[in-house]
């Protein structure tokens, strides 16, 4: 009885110790540095690629690309993607999603926190943010984007940058 014991301990550490790396890894990480993982559904991606007229050729960047839907809908209108993922399962599901999809000549998912990315080669990004990040975020994107570039913003808006468009919790803005 004692073997099975020590055998029952083991697993259930290693269960509550997965169960809590998921955890970090999903929401306690993300809450800090960006959000959690919400998916946007497929008519607000198409909505909001109608809203920035998105043409082929555009460089656009995810900043936390999730499992990569807004990569495939922009590579599918030809766009060239990059998205931004800190999370390693996330971009693991993303890059299987682009392969599935074949898109993956037109859109990259990296494992890479945003804010050491530059943005000022790139014409539209999408970002599903928190209010904690949309301050700082926002001067980021007012400094490197190039003239006439776009933002939507899924849900959350910038706190001093006015939006062109604001439809059901999409905001686009022009740079």
């Amino acid at each position: 009885m004692g073997f099975w014991v020590i055998v029952l301990v083991i697993l259930m550490s290693a269960v509550l110790g997965f169960l809590f790396f998921l955890f970090l890894s999903f929401v306690l990480v993300p809450i800090f540095w960006g959000a959690p993982f919400l998916p946007t559904d497929k008519e607000r991606i198409e909505r909001a690629l109608r809203l920035v007229n998105l043409k082929p050729g555009q460089k656009i960047a995810d900043l936390g690309a999730g499992d990569g839907r807004i990569l495939i809908a922009c590579a599918k209108k030809g766009a060239k993607a990059y998205g931004f993922e800190i999370n390693p399962f996330l971009v693991w599901k993303a890059k299987s999603n682009l392969k599935r999809e074949k898109v993956q000549n037109l859109a990259i998912c990296q494992q890479k926190s945003f804010w050491n990315q530059d943005f000022s080669s790139f014409d539209v990004v999408f970002v599903y943010g928190i209010s904690h990040i949309m301050k700082k975020l926002e001067k980021k994107l007012q400094k490197e984007l190039k003239h006439g570039s776009k933002v939507v913003s899924f849900v959350f808006s910038f706190p001093n940058w006015q939006p062109q468009i604001k439809e059901n919790g999409i905001y686009v803005y022009n740079k």
